[in-house]
């Protein structure tokens, strides 16, 4: 399976965007709107392969994308699925990848990112493919990320 890395790029619409020849919607909150565009990654074996974000490289489950994510009201983010499923993220300073709170598993991180950029919370979402779907997890500016995933 081919993998693609995905930035989301704030904007003023919502953009549908071709991944993987199929299409693809980014969507936002309240005026944040995201597309998403492919980049290079290099594979590291059958079961997983390595991407860099901010300078920390993590290795992540074979067939998953990382997301890199251009939040307006703070700095930028990256999301991806470990081999083990668990989901990680950096961001500038963050001393490399970290495990999202919350104990959560997935297999993809897909285009599910939200902002509101009134408020500043954000909401991130992973794709499981059990057939439950999106799965979602808020932040807010005062408390950080929720550690509480709830189908979305």
């Amino acid at each position: 399976m081919t993998r693609h890395t995905l930035r989301l790029l704030s904007g003023v619409a919502a953009v549908v965007v071709l991944l993987l020849g199929v299409g693809g919607v980014a969507t936002a909150r309240s005026g944040a709107a995201a597309a998403a565009k492919s980049a290079g990654d290099r594979e590291v074996d059958a079961l997983s392969w390595n991407y860099t974000c901010f300078g920390y490289t993590g290795t992540f489950r074979d067939g998953s994308s990382v997301v890199y994510v251009d939040w307006i009201t703070t700095g930028d983010e990256c999301f991806g699925i470990a081999p083990d499923r668990t989901i990680w993220h950096a961001w500038p300073g963050s001393g490399g990848w970290q495990m999202m709170p919350g104990n959560g598993r997935a297999d993809d991180t897909r285009d599910h990112f939200y902002e509101n950029t009134s408020t500043g919370s954000r909401t991130a979402g992973v794709w499981v493919a059990d057939g439950t779907g999106y799965w979602c997890q808020d932040y807010t500016p005062s408390g950080g990320w929720t550690g509480h995933w709830y189908d979305c």
